[in-house]
């Protein structure tokens, strides 16, 4: 299946090629050295599906980020507006620019797009157990933020098997309320943020002791949750502070905790990047897959792309 990326204006820049059977290499493929933009629904793409003209710089809709675009096409098919990256770490942020001077920002196409709204990263059910998932997520949240967006992270259940599964996958299994439902049911991707919603929930009675133990046992599953520390190890100094100076007013525990959580986790991400580089796998913060179209298939998809 051949997909065509336009930018926000609806102008071809690219296209990418979703295999029906992936063997051994990348699911969706294209040529080597192109960057991997997003996804970005085009405008008679939005129409079909039921969406106003200017619906992508509408900043009162809620703005859903999913991994890859035929997840995206799945959830704006059923009026949920949703762009689709690239992988979990690539189409999201600007690569050149971190590159160049370790600088987070959006991706050029998605600035406008993400400026000062909701933005709702949907990644699949992996988030809560995979350290790069959630280090991908972390990444683009910071990008995001990075241009005015408040950053949210819904979380996919996996399947009743224990299964990985994304959001299209949960569309299909349980329908769109349902969906809509986890979506709404969303949390913030600013450690700050998250650790304050959690404090404003308790009731907080009884002596300082007894309100610091609640603070400690709520907060604690946040700390050790690996999307809030790969946050803090993708972020910034003062955002780690702000996180750790909540963390202490709240239940008294030493700035530590926050330092421990990123370790915890870095040890964790590196043990993953060394399973998934054992097995010859892509890693997933790859924005250039090194695994790409056969000549045959570089000829197809250039005269398919000059036909649209």
């Amino acid at each position: 299946m051949l997909i065509p990326h336009c930018d926000p204006q609806g102008k071809l820049i690219m296209g990418r090629v979703r295999l029906d059977a992936a063997g051994a290499g990348p699911k969706f493929q294209m040529r080597k050295g192109v960057e991997v933009i997003p996804w970005i629904p085009s405008q008679p793409v939005l129409e079909v599906c039921g969406f106003s003209q200017n619906v992508l710089t509408d900043t009162s809709r809620e703005l859903v980020v999913v991994e890859g675009p035929v997840k995206a096409m799945a959830l704006n098919g059923v009026g949920i507006l949703a762009i689709g990256l690239g992988g979990v770490s690539a189409g999201g942020h600007d690569a050149a620019l971190r590159a160049k001077r370790g600088e987070i920002r959006a991706h050029p196409l998605l600035r406008e797009i993400v400026r000062d709204r909701r933005v709702t990263i949907a990644f699949d059910a992996g988030i809560a157990n995979n350290p790069s998932v959630a280090d991908g997520a972390a990444l683009n949240a910071l990008a995001f933020e990075a241009e005015g967006a408040t950053v949210w992270v819904a979380r996919i259940p996996f399947t009743d098997k224990g299964l990985d599964q994304g959001p299209d996958d949960f569309l299909a299994r349980h329908g769109v309320d349902e969906l809509r439902a986890l979506l709404s049911a969303s949390v913030p991707a600013n450690p700050p943020a998250r650790v304050r919603e959690i404090l404003m929930q308790l009731v907080q009675h009884g002596s300082k002791g007894e309100r610091q133990a609640e603070a400690t046992e709520a907060l604690i599953p946040v700390l050790d949750d690996i999307l809030t520390a790969a946050m803090l190890r993708r972020g910034t100094p003062a955002l780690c502070a702000a996180t750790a100076s909540e963390v202490q007013r709240a239940t008294g525990m030493s700035l530590r905790v926050v330092r421990q959580a990123v370790e915890r986790f870095e040890e964790r991400l590196r043990g993953n990047q060394v399973k998934t580089s054992s097995r010859g796998e892509l890693r997933e913060d790859d924005s250039r897959p090194e695994i790409m179209l056969s000549a045959d298939l570089h000829c197809a998809t250039d005269h398919a792309i000059q036909a649209l």
